[in-house]
C-alpha cells in the first residue's frame, strides 16, 4: 500500500499487490512524500454497513431584526436505529448558531438525508 502526500495532505492511498521492489520503483514515479506498506494478511468480514443514512443539516438562530446566524454540518453515517428528530433533540441549544459565537442554537433544518444500499 501507498499513501501519497502532497503539500502535507493526502492525496491518495492505492492499495498494490507487489514487492518491496515494485513498490520503491513505482515511489519513484510518484508526485510528493511517500509511505508504504507491506501487506502482511488478507481476508476478514467487512466493517462497512450495508445501509448508508448521511445526513446534512443546518443549525443556528435567528436574531433581532430577521438576520439568521447559522453553519452547516454533515454526518457521514447515522446509526440505522437513529432518525433526525434525535439529531434535532442532540443539538438543539446546545451546540453554537455559529463558527465565531457561543451562543446555542435554536433550530436543526436538515437539507439532505439520504439512506441507500
Amino acid at each position: 500500500m501507498i499513501r501519497q502526500i502532497v503539500n502535507g495532505k493526502t492525496v491518495k492511498t492505492v492499495n498494490v499487490s507487489a514487492s518491496i521492489a515494485d513498490l520503491a520503483t513505482l515511489k519513484t514515479l510518484m508526485a510528493g512524500e511517500l509511505e508504504t506498506w507491506e501487506t502482511k494478511g488478507s481476508g476478514g468480514t467487512p466493517s462497512n454497513p450495508l445501509i448508508l443514512n448521511h445526513v446534512g443539516f443546518a443549525v443556528g438562530k435567528k436574531l433581532l431584526g430577521g438576520a439568521v446566524h447559522s453553519q452547516s454540518v454533515f454526518i457521514p453515517h447515522l446509526k440505522a436505529t437513529k432518525h433526525f428528530h434525535e439529531v434535532r433533540t442532540a443539538v438543539v441549544g446546545v451546540w453554537d448558531m455559529d463558527f465565531n459565537s457561543a451562543t446555542a442554537c435554536e433550530y436543526a433544518n436538515p437539507y439532505n438525508m439520504k439512506s441507500e444500499a
